[in-house]
């Protein structure tokens, strides 16, 4: 049976939200009564579910240890067998080339080593099921506004996300979205007052530290009006500000950067924990970032994951950063990257005329 196969099978069963716990039970071996009861079903069908899952990360296991043994360094991105198959799986679902390259990255950094362990391989698995299983809580246009809050320790780049996800939601179809995002950034300084707004596709008006990371292509331009979404960038040290926040913001995020370690990311989590928030996001992933490190802080939390937001897109301001299955997003993920594609062979053509 393919990859493919295995997968559609695990997918054919509603696990959603609990992957995590699921996906922690494969990696302890535990599928007791207590779990069966969490995830609401009955024993025998969640021990096919393990079954499959486990067969199915032995089954690249045993690939990969094998290719492992032939080499004596990292192997290149293979162009065939199993981890294709995983990538395009995960492309199918949505996800970008760029956070499934990250992910497979996880897999292969493991085959510089004399022996392939399981349960790395298996964390690597598991941040995949569960960013496939979102948990995502309906931000609709069209809906009562909304407001949406990014918490984080300074330099993160929650700011920066901030811009993103408001210019993100700016893109579309006039007719569909007749209202501009209003984006408030409460600065460490305790400054209230509106900072930046974005409307018709254009920043307004914004400080000078964020304007030097703000995209300087806007996206596609509207004809008017505002999109009934309000996104807040409040710094996690104002904890009475945080506390207040409970109660009167729909969506509280809290923003970790990729790069630091598991210990460091909880700490900034627990920095955040007045404002009760309600899932992550994880900033700058790179070629340093621990898989294994992302995946046990969200198992730790038992938090929801939001979205991915690479080191480049943070650096470079690139006008998009990934959502996955977000309802009511006026750009789909590969309009925006087939767009800034686009752009780029456009770029690379005029240095060759050049």
């Amino acid at each position: 049976m393919s990859l493919s196969d295995d997968l559609a099978i695990l997918e054919s069963e509603e696990v959603g939200p609990t992957r995590v716990e699921l996906v922690s039970d494969v990696v302890s071996d535990a599928s007791d009564s207590e779990t069966c009861a969490r995830l609401d079903k009955p024993e025998h069908t969640l021990r096919d579910e393990l079954r499959e899952l486990k067969g199915l990360v032995v089954e690249l296991s045993k690939q990969l240890e094998a290719q492992a043994k032939t080499t004596q360094t990292a192997i290149a991105m293979p162009t065939t067998g199993p981890i294709r198959s995983l990538r395009r799986t995960m492309m199918s679902q949505g996800f970008s080339a760029n956070v499934c390259d990250k992910i497979i990255r996880g897999i292969e950094d493991k085959l510089g080593v004399r022996e392939l362990r399981k349960k790395d391989l298996v964390d690597a698995w598991a941040l995949y099921l569960i960013a496939r299983d979102i948990d995502v809580r309906a931000l609709s246009f069209g809906c009562a506004p909304r407001q949406v809050a990014v918490l984080g320790s300074a330099g993160v780049g929650c700011t920066t996300a901030v811009v993103q996800l408001a210019r993100h939601f700016n893109w579309g179809d006039s007719s569909k979205h007749k209202e501009a995002v209003s984006m408030v950034s409460i600065q460490p300084r305790g400054v209230g007052e509106a900072e930046a707004f974005v409307r018709y596709g254009s920043l307004l008006q914004i400080d000078a530290e964020v304007q030097e990371r703000v995209p300087q292509n806007p996206p596609l331009s509207m004809q008017g009006g505002t999109v009934p979404l309000r996104i807040l960038d409040i710094p996690s040290d104002l904890s009475e500000l945080c506390a207040s926040l409970v109660g009167s913001v729909d969506e509280r995020i809290v923003l970790l950067r990729a790069t630091d370690k598991s210990e460091d990311m909880l700490k900034q989590l627990e920095a955040c924990h007045d404002a009760q928030p309600q899932s992550l996001a994880f900033s700058h992933l790179d070629d340093t970032t621990s898989v294994g490190n992302i995946f046990s802080v969200l198992i730790e939390s038992g938090l929801p994951l939001r979205f991915f937001s690479s080191a480049r897109d943070i650096v470079e301001g690139n006008p998009y950063i990934l959502f996955d299955r977000l309802q009511g997003f006026s750009c789909t993920l590969q309009q925006a990257e087939a767009r800034i594609a686009q752009q780029n062979k456009a770029a690379q053509g005029e240095l060759g005329d050049r």
